[in-house]
């Protein structure tokens, strides 16, 4: 208890390193201390050690089935790594629990979509009601599905709601581009990125979107000129002239 409440203040202090020390130190005396493995998980995900996290947060969700976002965030790991079922077991336990959870809900509309579980994926959508309209993850999600369910209209409409939300979101429009590159859709992708770049005229990742598109295509002459644009923008990225220059190579 000692060193995990030293622990908490070293978090306070924004010192990971001797927190960690120290929450190490409590699961060493105490290797069933949920609460140290919670915190020390959370450390190893805020440095970027997601094989320590995730080892520290599947022990915290076993030792703690009520610590929902330990299990959530297991959920998470699982789901990254294509294990559907033991992602859909941490799911299950949070909704046990929480019926509406609305992160469990979303993940687990995720995870019956990988598992070509089509219906089910849309149940656990309109679980959330309302929620689904407002939200730019959540619409995304649902266009995955229509499209997995090759409802190509209704792919569209979804994915161009997701752009509505946040118009000048240069992500918002990568879900419906991709859509597009995969239906070889290539005059809807053109116009896509012409309306975005009408969006955003003095944005480089919007041309740079354009000049990739205009590289797929073969449209060589225009890849330079819209390369050449992003470096008048952007003057002092030098890797904006590297790109030119691998071009011109």
């Amino acid at each position: 208890e000692r060193h995990y409440l030293k622990a908490l203040e070293y978090i306070k202090q924004d010192n990971s390193k001797a927190a960690i020390i120290e929450l190490r130190n409590a699961v060493q005396i105490d290797a069933t201390f949920a609460d140290a493995r919670y915190q020390l998980g959370l450390l190893y995900l805020k440095e970027g050690n997601h094989q320590s996290a995730f080892a520290e947060l599947v022990r915290t969700a076993d030792l703690d089935p009520d610590n929902l976002d330990a299990s959530l965030k297991t959920a998470e790991f699982y789901l990254f790594g294509r294990k559907t079922e033991e992602s859909r077991t941490h799911i299950d336990r949070i909704l046990s629990k929480v019926p509406n959870h609305s992160n469990a809900l979303s993940l687990l509309a995720t995870v019956e979509l990988l598992d070509g579980n089509y219906e089910a994926a849309h149940a656990a959508l309109d679980q959330m009601g309302e929620e689904v309209e407002s939200s730019i993850s959540l619409l995304s999600t649902r266009g995955r599905i229509f499209a997995a369910e090759e409802k190509w209209g209704d792919a569209e409409a979804t994915f161009r709601k997701v752009i509505k939300i946040e118009p000048d979101n240069i992500n918002n429009y990568l879900p419906l581009m991709l859509f597009y590159q995969t239906q070889s859709k290539t005059e809807e992708a053109r116009a896509l990125l012409n309306d975005l770049n009408d969006k955003l005229p003095d944005t480089p990742e919007a041309l740079l979107l354009l000049a990739e598109f205009y590289r797929s295509q073969g449209e060589l002459e225009k890849v330079g000129a819209t390369l050449n644009k992003v470096i008048e923008i952007a003057p002092e990225q030098e890797q904006y002239r590297i790109m030119l220059a691998d071009h011109y190579l």
